[in-house]
Order: structure tokens, then sequence, then C-alpha cells
């Protein structure tokens, strides 16, 4: 009985155990914050004491999506609920992604590989240290992708349910939601498409039902579009933005010390476009187009915006699709494990086992350096809204 416990929740037990010692070194300091903490903290306070947002000069809030802030202040601005509402969304979402992997593909190696590669996300990781909304983020772009899939593949009206509710939240959590939303549609399109004229009906509704809150919102005050920078092209700054990029995928893969180093990151989005989207079977195909196509838009995004670059930026806007990136990688493995002889899978195991180490060593060393990050980080505005 225990046995078949183990081998059941293998993947789930393996990323507690190594997820929870790194968060816990992390954060036994506490969050750190930011000038994007502070707003959202002053718009929680506002929003539980006059049913407004408003930042941290009393002005209205209308630049940020609100759900953060209401999330906030539902769980109290307590330091340590703030703590636990980071660590389970982080968790939960390892896990969904864990148990999709394991009920699509047997070997219980793999699922392995898939829980240590999440569990020692330096992305995770960083989204956790800081009140950001990216941890609650995650969580709900795993909800809706995963119960998406699941009833593209089942027709199942009760996964489709959950991924409605997500994607209706999803923007309300942060703008890009909306990237997620579109290329899901697009892409199921493309590689689902009997399922979707089979299923038009439903999913028309459940695309109009998870655009509407953003909708409503948006339509309050344009999105604060006339407090946003106005778009720019300078094409020195996209050269900036594309290197940002490439020097984090990069370090998905290896250490970087030189930036030739950075041709694994070019290497690696080949990879996931022509044996993900162009070879990969259906649900990879569906997974490397969003993937794939949410990192161009949010290129695009900050190129236009000149705004958001630096590579601890780039980490943290791409963390939301991460999930997604390990479980190609992970497929990836699979599948050249499937196709070599067995004198030849012991060293690509070996080989495999070797390069885990890389993660695992610098998930161990950043989460070091965020214990040792002060309460505010490069704060210029007033931010003394964080309970002890």
């Amino acid at each position: 009985m225990i046995e078949n416990f183990l081998k059941k929740n293998i993947g789930a037990i393996t990323a507690i155990l190594f997820f929870t010692p790194l968060f816990i070194i992390a954060l036994q300091t506490g969050v750190s914050l930011t000038n994007d903490s502070c707003t959202y903290l002053a718009s929680a306070i506002s929003w539980e004491s006059k049913g407004v947002f408003l930042d941290v000069f009393g002005n209205e809030n209308t630049i940020w999506p609100p759900l953060y802030s209401v999330i906030l202040s539902w769980v109290g601005l307590n330091e340590l609920n703030i703590i636990l509402l980071h660590y389970f969304s982080i968790l939960g979402s390892i896990i969904l992604w864990i148990r999709i992997f394991r009920s699509t593909y047997s070997e219980i190696k793999f699922t392995i590989v898939l829980s240590i590669l999440l569990s020692t996300s330096t992305g995770f990781l960083l989204c956790e240290k800081f009140v950001w909304s990216e941890c609650v983020f995650v969580f709900l772009t795993s909800l809706l992708l995963i119960n998406y899939l699941k009833f593209l593949s089942t027709s199942k009206n009760n996964y489709l349910i959950i991924a409605t509710i997500s994607a209706a939240l999803l923007p309300l959590q942060r703008i890009a939601g909306l990237y997620i939303i579109i290329l899901i549609l697009s892409g199921s399109v493309l590689f689902y498409t009997d399922v979707v004229i089979k299923n038009y009906k439903k999913l028309l509704v459940h695309y109009l039902i998870g655009l509407l809150p953003f909708v409503l919102w948006f339509s309050q005050s344009l999105g604060g579009m006339s407090e946003r920078e106005e778009a720019t092209f300078d094409i020195s700054f996209l050269g900036t933005v594309l290197y940002d990029y490439f020097l984090v995928t990069s370090r998905y893969l290896l250490p970087v010390f030189h930036d030739s180093f950075l041709l694994a990151g070019v290497i690696l989005l080949f990879v996931i476009f022509y044996f993900g989207l162009i070879k990969g079977e259906q649900k990879i195909k569906l997974f490397s187009f969003v993937f794939i196509g949410y990192v161009i838009l949010y290129i695009v995004t900050i190129f236009l915006k000149k705004a958001g670059d630096g590579h601890q930026e780039m980490e943290r806007f791409l963390t939301p699709l991460y999930p997604v990136f390990c479980f190609i990688m992970c497929y990836l493995f699979r599948r050249i494990d499937l196709q070599i002889k067995n004198k030849r899978k012991i060293f690509f195991i070996s080989i495999l086992s070797l390069w885990m180490l890389y993660p695992c060593s610098r998930a161990i060393k950043n989460s070091k350096l965020y214990h040792q990050l002060p309460q505010k980080t490069g704060v210029n505005i007033p931010c003394d809204f964080l309970l002890q």
C-alpha cells in the first residue's frame, strides 16, 4: 500500500522535498518589496477600507489589474500570510504539471526530472521572494492551460468550467493573461481543429465569459492608457531586450560565463520550434505555440514600452510559462530515450542526471542570495503597509 502510494505520488513528493527547503532558505528573512510591491499593498489597503484602488500617493490606481490587490486584502497584509499564499500558489502549480505529465507519459524517471526542474526554478524563487503578482498568475496560468487541454482531450464540461473561471481571472491578475488566452485560442484552432468545430458553442461561451471581466475593468478607465508610456521604436533597445531574453533562457541550461554562451538560448528556441511546434505531438505543438508566442509578444511589449528590461525583469516575466518549457523539454528527453538502444540509454540518463545538478546548484545559490536581500529593494516611494 505504501509502495503504491509512493509510486503514484513520487513526482509530488520529490517536488515538495526539493522545493520546500529552498523556499524556507529564501523566505526565512521575509519577503522583499519593490515599488511595484508598495503599489499592490497600497491598493489592497484602500480596497479593503474604501472600496477603491489607490496608489501610495492616494491617486486612483488604474494601470494594473485589481485581482492581486483584492487577494492581498483577503489574506491580510500580514507577512506570513503572503508567504503562505506564494508558497501554495507555486507548489500547487508544480503539482498540477507533474500530474498532467504523469497521466500522459508512464515513465517515472522523466516525471522525477520534471519535478526537479520545476521545484528548483530560480524564477519561482525570485517571484516568491517579492510581493509581486506572478505567483498567483503562475497558478492561474497552470489551471487554465491544463484544464483547457483536458477539455480538448475529453470534451468533459467540468474541465472547461475550471478553464473558464481561470481565464476570467487571469487578465485581472496581469494583463499578459490576454496573451495566453489569445494564444491558447489560436493554438487550439490550429492543432485541435476538429475538437474546436465540434465544441464551438461551448468554446464561444468560454471565451466570452473569460474576457468579459477584463473588458469591464478596462472600460472603467481604459486600463490607465493615459498614464502609460507612449510606444517607442528604438532598435538598439530591441537588441538589449533580446540579449536579456537569451541570457535568461541560456541560464535554464548552463551557467553563462561569456556572451558566446547565449547561443544556448538560440538553440533552445530552435529546438522548441522544430521538435516541439513542427514535429511534436498534438499537445506539445499547442504548448510550444503558446510558449513561443508568449515570448515574442512579451519581447515586443517591452520593446514598445521601453520599460521592464533587465535580466531579472525578463526572468520574472518568463516565469509563468517556465512549467510549459519544462514539460516540453521532458517530452523531448523521453522521446530521445525511446529512440536509443539500451547501452546508450544508460549513457543518456547518466548525462541527464549530471546536468540536473546544475539547476539544483543554481537554485541553492540563488535561494541564499534572496535570503540576504533587505526588505526594501530600490524603493523610493512611501511603503509602510506590511504587517510583521
